[in-house]
């Protein structure tokens, strides 16, 4: 099996502008702001995973995930 984590996961400028304010839909996300968007929430997500994989390996070598 080559099942991936979060292969599904596509956010674009468009999707991510559903997740602001009505009132400010009329605030332009330039190229350059999204780029800076991507860098922060990549950096973010990255640390938060890292620290959830590592809570997960130990889960799984503690047999929490045992089928017993």
């Amino acid at each position: 099996m080559d099942r991936r984590m979060f292969d599904e996961w596509q956010i674009d400028k468009e999707n991510f502008e559903s997740y602001l304010d009505a009132d400010l839909v009329d605030l332009p996300l330039s190229d350059e702001l999204w780029e800076r968007i991507i860098d922060d929430v990549e950096g973010s997500v990255a640390n938060y995973l890292d620290e959830l994989l590592q809570r997960t390996a130990l889960d799984v070598q503690e047999g929490f995930y045992d089928e017993n």
